[in-house]
């Protein structure tokens, strides 16, 4: 805050949070909601946490990714449970994945996609 012309002013607003004008004359400080980060004082608007991660909790702090054997496909993911499991017998190197199509098959599956059964690993011939 800053006292110039016998008024306070928002100067900046702390990680977490951002600064939202509530009317001509006033503004405070809004803290991100779940599934939005703002990492360093000063922003003027929260951002959507990308695709592949996710944020539960309100304030500062930084988006997660999702975590391996899971992929997230949505931008602004606010919990846990926004990510979604790869199909059965499916797994990811890593953490951090936005698609199915990103989940590999175990040995002896072949990955395979039909639009009334979705993504799914099925066990190869003999």
């Amino acid at each position: 805050w800053e006292l110039r012309y016998d008024a306070w002013h928002l100067l900046w607003c702390p990680a977490g949070y951002a600064a939202v004008r509530t009317s001509l004359a006033e503004q405070v400080c809004e803290s991100c909601s779940a599934g939005k980060y703002c990492l360093q004082r000063g922003c003027d608007e929260c951002a959507s946490c990308a695709v592949g991660t996710f944020k539960s909790s309100r304030g500062a702090g930084e988006c997660i990714p999702c975590p391996k054997n899971t992929y997230g496909p949505d931008v602004g993911a606010s919990r846990l449970s926004m990510c979604i499991g790869c199909p059965p017998e499916a797994v990811t190197p890593s953490i951090g994945h936005v698609s199915p199509y990103q989940c590999d098959c175990d040995l002896k599956y072949y990955f395979s996609y039909s639009d009334t059964a979705g993504v799914k690993c099925n066990l190869c011939p003999p």
